[in-house]
Parts: C-alpha cells; sequence; structure tokens
C-alpha cells in the first residue's frame, strides 16, 4: 500500500479530521487520533487499536507490529505501509476509527471499498 492510498482510505472514513503536524499526517475523529502516517518514518504508519484487536491483526499480517515499550501494551501498532495488502488495510482502519469513536464498528467493506478507491486513484 503506498502512503497515498493510506490517506486517502484514512480520511474518508465518517467525520475524520486530518491534521498536520510537523512531518506526519494524524487522523482523528470526535478529537482522539486513531492513525498517524509517516511515523516512526515515511512508509510507515501508527495506529490504536483494542488489544484484541491489535493480537488478531499482528497475527495475520506481517505489515503489523506491536509498538516497543509501554505505548505497544496500550494498543500502538506500527504498520509497514509497503507491507500492508489492501484487506489487511480494511479492517486496521477500521478497528483503530471504531476505537476512536467510541467502540463503533467501521465496516471493513466501506473501508475496503475507500482503500479500493485510493488505490484506482493513484
Amino acid at each position: 500500500m503506498t502512503p497515498n492510498a493510506f490517506r486517502a482510505a484514512a480520511a474518508s472514513l465518517p467525520a475524520v479530521l486530518q491534521v498536520c503536524v510537523l512531518e506526519t499526517e494524524v487522523f482523528k475523529v470526535r478529537g482522539r487520533a486513531f492513525a498517524t502516517l509517516n511515523w516512526p518514518e515515511p512508509g510507515w504508519a501508527v495506529v490504536k487499536l483494542r488489544a484484541a484487536d491489535q493480537i488478531r491483526l499482528i497475527a495475520q499480517s506481517r505489515a503489523l507490529a506491536r509498538e516497543p515499550g509501554p505505548r505497544g501494551k496500550r494498543g500502538v501498532t506500527v504498520v509497514q505501509l509497503k507491507a500492508l495488502d489492501e484487506a489487511d488495510a480494511g479492517e486496521v482502519l477500521a478497528a483503530a476509527w471504531g476505537l476512536a469513536y467510541g467502540g463503533a464498528r467501521a465496516s471493513a467493506e466501506a473501508v475496503l471499498s475507500a482503500v479500493s478507491a485510493a488505490m484506482e486513484a493513484r
């Protein structure tokens, strides 16, 4: 997945605000960040997941890893974008958005649709 496709997919979720902070782009919903692009470096992202989602998604994708240290134990997950496929991107963004939104569950299909549209646009 490219950074542009990740950006477009994250920004297409309901009620998302995109904020540029230094060299990163932070995606928020209801004032809570759910994803940050270009952190810890360009070509990477971090997302905040529930513990159960973090365990499940890391087990299914080699693109994901728990962030080292205490933040990783609280659900912060690093994402290597070049290793992330569309299906996993949809699940990751849906889970992260849902947690930030307040427990709501985004439809993975809707997110996958946004990812597909973003991929076609590039």
